[in-house]
C-alpha cells in the first residue's frame, strides 16, 4: 500500500500560485515548485513564476524555459539548505482538474527529476480559487494528494536565507580589513539612456527658433532661441510615463529620437498578446507644452497618456484625452 504523501506549503510559496493565477485570471499560468523533501514530507518553499516569454492562451500555456531555470538555481542557492525541483501546477480552465494528455508528457519529465516522482497541481476557479495537488509516479500514476499551507509547519533551519544580515556585515568587515582601498567606480545613473535621448531632444530643439510638428493641426509655434530648456523636468515627465508602460501595462517598447520628436513603438504584451501593426505615437518637442501626436491628430500632454492610449489601441476604443 502506497504511502499517502504529506504536502506542505510557506505561506510565500502559496500566495505566489495565488497572484500569478489572478494576475492571469484570463488566461492559462503556471508555476515551479522548490522546496525539500524531509522525512517524507514535501515543503514548498518558493514558486516560479512563468517568465516574461511565456505563451498564455485560454486554453494552453508554456513556460518561458530558459528564464524559470535560471531563476530556479538563483533562487535556491539563496537558502541554508538549497532548494531543489519539487514539481510545477498551472491552471485550468473551468472545473476541469484533471491532467490533458500534453500535461502528462510535461508531469513526466518532472517525475524523472526525483526518486521519488514529483508533485504536479492544478488551479480551477469554479467561481472560487480551487488547488487540487496530485503525486506524480513512473509509469506514469497520479494520486490525489491533500496540503496544508503555513510557515510554522515548517523546521526552522528550510526557511533560513544562507547569509543573514549580521553575515553580510561581518563579510564586509572582513572585506575592508584584507583588501588595498581601491578608487570607487562612477555611479550608474538608471535614467541615462533616457537622458541622453533628451540631451539630444534638446540640441535639435536650440537648432531653429521654430517648431513645425508635421501636418498634425498644431500647425507652428515660435519659441525664443534663448529659452532655457528644463532637463530634470523632461527626464520626470517622460520617465513617468515610461514607468507605466512598464509596470501598469507590462508591455516592450522602443523609443528613439527623430529630428525635433521622440516616437513610441509599442511592441508586444509581457502576457504573450502580440500587437500587429505596432502601436505608434510621438512627443513633439514644444518643450514649454509637450504635445501628444497620434492618429494625425495632436493633444494637450497629460499625465498617465501613454497608458490611457495604449489602452484604447488595446481595447479597440476611441481615444480621448
Amino acid at each position: 500500500m502506497n504511502e499517502q504523501k504529506k504536502i506542505i506549503f510557506s505561506n510565500r510559496a502559496f500566495n505566489s500560485i495565488v497572484s500569478e493565477t489572478y494576475d492571469k485570471i484570463k488566461t492559462e499560468t503556471g508555476g515551479i515548485l522548490l522546496g525539500r523533501i524531509i522525512d517524507s514530507i514535501w515543503y514548498v518553499v518558493e514558486v516560479i513564476d512563468p517568465g516574461p516569454n511565456s505563451i498564455f492562451t485560454i486554453t494552453y500555456f508554456e513556460y518561458d524555459t530558459p528564464y524559470v531555470n535560471h531563476l530556479a538555481k538563483a533562487i535556491s542557492k539563496q537558502y541554508k539548505i538549497e532548494l531543489a525541483v519539487l514539481g510545477l501546477w498551472h491552471r485550468h480552465p473551468g472545473s476541469m482538474d484533471t491532467f490533458s494528455s500534453t500535461d502528462d508528457l510535461t508531469n513526466s519529465e518532472f517525475s524523472r527529476l526525483l526518486p521519488q516522482g514529483a508533485i504536479s497541481g492544478l488551479i480551477n476557479i469554479d467561481p472560487d480559487l480551487r488547488l487540487t495537488i496530485y503525486h506524480v509516479s513512473l509509469p506514469l500514476k497520479y494520486t490525489k494528494t491533500s496540503f496544508e499551507v503555513g510557515d510554522s509547519l515548517f523546521p526552522d533551519e528550510l526557511l533560513k536565507y544562507k547569509f543573514s544580515i549580521a553575515d553580510h556585515k561581518q563579510q564586509n568587515k572582513e572585506k575592508i580589513k584584507n583588501e588595498i582601498p581601491i578608487t570607487p567606480s562612477k555611479t550608474v545613473n538608471p535614467r541615462k539612456g533616457l537622458l541622453n535621448k533628451l540631451s539630444k531632444l534638446v540640441s535639435n530643439f536650440r537648432k531653429t527658433t521654430t517648431i513645425i510638428i508635421n501636418n498634425y493641426p498644431t500647425a507652428e509655434n515660435s519659441i525664443p532661441q534663448n529659452k532655457s530648456i528644463d532637463i530634470d523636468f523632461l527626464i520626470e515627465l517622460y520617465s513617468k510615463e515610461e514607468l507605466q508602460l512598464e509596470n501598469t501595462l507590462q508591455v516592450n517598447y522602443e523609443s528613439e529620437i527623430r529630428g525635433r520628436q521622440i516616437f513610441y513603438s509599442v511592441k508586444d504584451f509581457k502576457n504573450g498578446t502580440l500587437i500587429n501593426p505596432r502601436i505608434e505615437f510621438q512627443v513633439s518637442t514644444e518643450i514649454t507644452n509637450p504635445t501628444f501626436l497620434c492618429d494625425n491628430k495632436a493633444y494637450k500632454f497629460k499625465e498617465g497618456i501613454f497608458s490611457r492610449y495604449v489602452e484604447s489601441k488595446i481595447n479597440q476604443t476611441e481615444f480621448t484625452n
